[in-house]
């Protein structure tokens, strides 16, 4: 749906009769959004997208097709459906994310430890660590790929943190990580260590994206115009009142600074709404990044002591 009030037009392929149905009804105020019920590994079309989105969708290939790598077979499927310059956005969940070491159950089967011991059978859902996923997706042909990691999954992000966000001198992207943690809103209340207090560690040897808890992909047959190269990162303020909600971007300027611009999600509700008599939003442009260690990671470390 939200594609399609962005102006898209959407072609939403769901294997479920019954929720083809729902996805119909939630969209039927919408001429340019088409539904078909269809299984991906059986459709056909002469047509071709300048983007095809997988989001939750891959781990799920097994149920689609059975054919010995179900998950590739999907993946070249979808490569063959892209314009020479059309790309796909993969949104997964890590097989080695952090959180699963720490004790949370596999999303899918819903056992911890079940993933990330590759305990996964041949029907089941599945996910993948990054080195796999890297080459399922060169093996359709999908050589061209970036990377993220949204935190605190992909489900519901408030921060999405770039490859050069993890590897960026003077930028704290473990911040990211460690912050949104406590907002993963199926995590278990018992956990077999504070990931609020590894993720700086893990951020600092250079295992950020690696056992980030979920990936966001972007994959294409060879490079094109679509760049993050200098996005650090960005973090999402979308649980206030909609006159306060607003994008923070983190990146690179022409003299390698870190900035920071902002963006309001709700431009069509004005600033005389978000300002009263007791509250005045400031949302600036743009804005200096600032280094440092905050208050509530030393409340943090205090707590976790003996």
């Amino acid at each position: 749906r939200y594609l399609g009030e962005c102006g898209a037009s959407v072609l939403a392929l769901e294997g479920s009769f019954r929720r083809a149905c729902i996805v119909r009804s939630r969209t039927r105020d919408l001429d340019n959004v088409t539904v078909v019920a269809e299984k991906l590994s059986a459709f056909e079309t002469p047509r071709q997208f300048d983007v095809v989105t997988l989001i939750g969708v891959l781990e799920y290939a097994a149920l689609d097709d059975d054919t010995n790598e179900p998950a590739k077979a999907m993946l070249r499927k979808v490569a063959s459906m892209l314009k020479p310059d059309g790309f796909v956005i993969l949104a997964i969940e890590n097989q080695l994310g952090l959180k699963y070491f720490a004790g949370a159950p596999e999303d899918h089967i819903g056992l911890p430890m079940y993933g990330i011991e590759g305990q996964y059978r041949k029907t089941q859902p599945r996910t993948y660590g990054r080195q796999d996923l890297m080459h399922l997706l060169s093996a359709a042909g999908l050589n061209t790929t970036i990377f993220m990691a949204p935190f605190p999954d992909y489900k519901l992000p408030v921060s999405i943190v770039t490859e050069a966000g993890f590897c960026s001198e003077g930028f704290d992207a473990g911040a990211f990580a460690w912050q949104s943690v406590r907002r993963d809103r199926q995590l278990p209340a018992l956990l077999s260590f504070s990931p609020e207090r590894v993720w700086p560690e893990i951020v600092r040897n250079g295992l950020g994206l690696d056992l980030a808890n979920s990936f966001l992909v972007v994959g294409a047959h060879a490079p094109s115009a679509l760049s993050v190269s200098q996005v650090l990162a960005w973090h999402y303020s979308a649980d206030r009142a909609p006159q306060y909600c607003r994008e923070a971007l983190f990146s690179r300027d022409e003299i390698n600074n870190v900035t920071v611009t902002y963006r309001r999600l709700c431009p069509e509700i004005g600033s005389d709404h978000a300002d009263s008599a007791l509250v005045q939003f400031d949302c600036p442009k743009s804005v200096r990044y600032t280094e440092g260690r905050l208050l509530s990671q030393e409340f943090i470390d205090q707590m976790g002591s003996d």
